[in-house]
């Protein structure tokens, strides 16, 4: 019995530094003081009962071992980890109807499948251990094994049920589409400006199946009121899927989408927001920058009538900026044309093409008077830099 306990022992051990691992990524430095309650815990309840043969210490241990078996081992190793990680992938390569899991870090994700395989060690000599105590077997083995195999089997087929995605018609009809955007504060005219392009989009839709509603969620500045406003529109709202235009609150959005199993379209530079199961970006990213994504636009948008959400955010961005000439400011006419001077906007342009649009939102929509003072270039080293001077002293 001795020997069963010693081998009990140093499961539980390992399986517990393995189980700290893995929670350093979610709890953070706390996740020692759950190891050493896993460590100590078991330790002291085995040296009560080798001392005392005390049946509370004995059942303390059990319980110890089940706490480690089955809500780290099976729920979290096991569902939350393993199965996602292999069968999950299998699965989303075969049908559509899958989702792509969405994976950790690699630490995570390793520390947690050997988690769940310290968890089988722990059960099998936690068995042991009860046999040594009772002096023969708990259950037949052609039983044990049985109830072992059946037991993972149904695991198995309970998550081949459970990750499925299942259609349901939208509730009365109504497809609720929540808008994440800050209509306040440094984001406000990026906010405001998206808004209106989503409104002009559902507008512009005509015959469809289902009625589409927007729901404003009006996020503020600061990232913790923001969560607040999300996880309403998730559960008082139910609304079917969210769109949005900032980067910073797509990071906020994708965790609680993955959660509410929702589509989360974001207008977003930032390439990690997609993952292809339930997040998804549609900015180009490095290559193709906003001025290339213009030049694609314009062909397929000739009179420029369609709005584009959240170039204001990114027309500063690599591949292209503000001042790549015709592209760039066709990405400011757009950028400007939501902010609702649509009209204003196309007779000024008309008129002037190479006006800056900064002064088309002067009252009379005038080109500003020009500068009189010339400038010359001096060559300096290899590279020509303009400097301006003043002739007239």
């Amino acid at each position: 019995m001795h020997e069963a306990a010693r081998r009990s022992l140093i499961s539980v051990s390992l399986t517990a530094v393995m189980i700290t691992a893995n929670h350093l990524y979610v709890l953070g430095p706390k996740a020692f003081g759950l190891g050493a309650v896993l460590l100590v815990g078991p330790a002291a309840l085995l040296w009560w009962f080798r001392n005392t043969q005390s049946p509370v210490a004995f059942a303390g241990y059990l319980l110890m071992n089940l706490w480690i078996v089955v809500g780290f081992g099976v729920i979290k190793g096991l569902w939350g980890i393993t199965l996602p990680l292999y069968l999950g992938t299998g699965l989303a390569a075969v049908s559509a109807a899958y989702p792509k899991p969405i994976l950790g870090p690699y630490g995570f994700e390793a520390s947690g499948i050997l988690m769940f395989i310290g968890s089988l060690f722990v059960a099998y000599y936690a068995y042991q251990l009860l046999e040594a105590k009772r002096a023969g077997p708990v259950l037949p083995r052609a039983r044990a094994r049985t109830g072992a195999f059946l037991a993972a089997a149904g695991l198995v087929a309970a998550f081949v049920f459970v990750d499925r995605d299942r259609w349901a018609a939208p509730v009365g009809g109504v497809v609720k589409i929540g808008v994440i955007v800050p209509t306040a504060g440094p984001y406000a005219i990026l906010g405001n400006s998206f808004l209106k392009a989503v409104q002009m989009a559902k507008d512009d839709l005509r015959g469809t199946k289902y009625r589409y509603q927007l729901v404003l969620v009006d996020i503020g500045t600061d990232e913790s009121t923001a969560r607040v406003a999300i996880e309403r529109a998730l559960r008082v709202d139910r609304v079917d899927a969210i769109v949005g235009g900032i980067s910073r609150f797509g990071l906020l959005t994708k965790p609680l989408a993955n959660a509410a199993r929702i589509p989360h379209t974001c207008v977003c530079s930032v390439t990690s927001i997609g993952d292809g199961a339930y997040n998804f970006t549609n900015i180009p990213t490095r290559g193709r920058g906003p001025a290339v994504g213009a030049r694609s636009r314009a062909a397929r948008d000739p009179e420029n009538r369609l709005p584009h959400p959240g170039l204001s955010e990114h027309s500063g961005a690599r591949g292209g900026g503000e001042g790549g000439g015709r592209a760039g400011r066709s990405l400011r006419l757009v950028r400007l044309r939501l902010l609702g001077f649509r009209d204003q906007l196309s007779r000024a342009h008309r008129r002037s093409p190479s006006l800056e649009p900064r002064h088309l939102l002067c009252r009379d929509l005038q080109p500003p008077a020009r500068d009189p003072r010339p400038t010359t270039v001096r060559r300096e080293g290899p590279q020509h830099r303009l400097r301006r001077s003043a002739v007239a002293q």
